[in-house]
């Protein structure tokens, strides 16, 4: 019976946590789309300094729609507090964060940009939920927050 609560304890103890992460889309600097400007900054520039992005398209309008979308998902299971081996009711975590940029050119301009990030975590068996949203206008330097 010690035996077994020993490797229990080294088990828990050189494991640690077991997590996972899930990544969708290329990861994008907040810094990078808030130092682009509206009728200033041009096409050559935003994809150097953000890459290329996931989707181009053409408008009615003559206007170009770039695209760039992220997506990361991490969950956490604490092994050290699972009730038994076969039960999984110990502590959990998962979050989620979500990135929109949506970036409008005209005459190889920027005529329009937009920055959106969406968070959300949740702990517990039973969980506590935060969702944060934040939208703002490329080239600001605050970003409305509305958080659920």
């Amino acid at each position: 019976m010690r035996g077994i609560l020993v490797a229990i304890a080294i088990a828990a103890t050189t494991m640690g946590a077991c997590s996972s992460i899930t990544e969708t889309g290329e990861d994008f600097s907040e810094v990078s789309a808030n130092h682009i400007r509206i009728g200033k900054t041009n096409k050559a520039t935003v994809e150097k300094n953000l890459g290329s992005p996931q989707n181009r398209e053409p408008l009615a309008n003559g206007e170009e729609l770039w695209t760039y979308e992220f997506n990361r998902t991490t969950s956490l299971v604490d092994p050290t507090r699972l009730v038994s081996n076969t039960q999984m009711i110990g502590e959990t975590y998962a979050r989620s964060e979500y990135k929109l940029l949506v970036i409008s050119f005209r005459h190889n301009i920027v005529s329009s940009c937009k920055l959106s990030i969406y968070a959300r975590g949740e702990w517990g068996f039973y969980g506590t939920d935060r969702q944060i949203l934040r939208e703002a206008n490329c080239g600001k330097t605050s970003m409305s927050v509305m958080a659920r």
